[in-house]
């Protein structure tokens, strides 16, 4: 009765690890496209406003990671000053 016990434990951690194996070739895929987009978003914010709105985009973006409202508006306002 243990030898079956111990199959099934075995046979259930090769499940998980294929499994996590699956998710996890995934995961590189999906970040390297965010960081794509992110990227691109940031060249375009740079050409149409220069380098104050890049400076503003940055500001905003580390005021919402942070959670710092004081940050997060300065970016804000800055980005909304070069839009206006």
């Amino acid at each position: 009765m243990p030898a079956n016990t111990e199959l099934s434990g075995s046979r259930l951690s090769n499940d998980v690890r294929a499994r996590a194996r699956t998710k996890g070739d995934a995961m590189p895929v999906f970040a390297l496209a965010l960081a794509a987009a992110v990227i691109g978003f940031e060249q375009l914010v740079e050409w149409q406003f220069g380098a104050v709105g890049v400076i503003g985009f940055v500001l905003l973006t580390v005021g919402v990671k942070a959670k710092n409202i004081t940050c997060s508006c300065i970016g804000a306002v800055v980005l909304t000053m070069l839009i206006v």
